[in-house]
């Protein structure tokens, strides 16, 4: 299972799917749309962010689910949340749902926060990074480990000049 954006792979990053398997089991309502086709939701595609992030996407799925739990004790009618897409984008977390509230746009945004820190590849402490225009979050090994299979130079930051 191999995930590609614009002109490299990267399985330093691509999703394991026994991990991926592993968050549909325990989060079965917020993964309904996973087996839709794709001209109805981007979730047909899986979770697409590295290994790195599974811990973030767990702790974020167990809170919704949750949430949502807790709401629909209080109000029966109340919508369950189901992820619309999960992707990485210019080298942070992107969380897209069909229904949320204050509560959930608010976990979303701490979960993006985290990633934006925590490299997607390993789950270390990491940094945004850039090549050429591709931004990702790698810790120094993950990204050095890119430049070797790319072959690319990691574009430098304003600060080092």
């Amino acid at each position: 299972y191999e995930i590609t954006y614009g002109d490299w792979s990267s399985d330093v990053c691509s999703s394991d799917l026994e991990l991926e398997q592993k968050l549909y089991a325990r989060y079965p309502k917020l993964f309904a749309q996973k087996d839709l086709p794709c001209n109805l939701t981007n979730m047909c595609y899986g979770c697409c962010v590295g290994d790195g992030w599974y811990d973030i996407l767990d702790a974020l799925s167990w809170s919704i689910q949750n949430h949502v739990d807790y709401k629909q004790r209080q109000d029966p009618e109340y919508k369950q949340v189901e992820y619309a897409q999960i992707k990485e984008k210019f080298g942070g977390l992107r969380v897209y749902t069909d229904g949320n509230d204050e509560t959930v746009f608010a976990l979303i945004g701490l979960a993006e926060s985290m990633a934006n820190r925590t490299c997607e590849g390993c789950g270390k402490s990491g940094k945004n990074r850039s090549w050429g225009g591709w931004y990702m979050t790698y810790c120094d090994t993950c990204a050095e480990e890119y430049r070797k299979k790319s072959g690319k130079q990691e574009d430098k930051d304003d600060e080092e000049g």
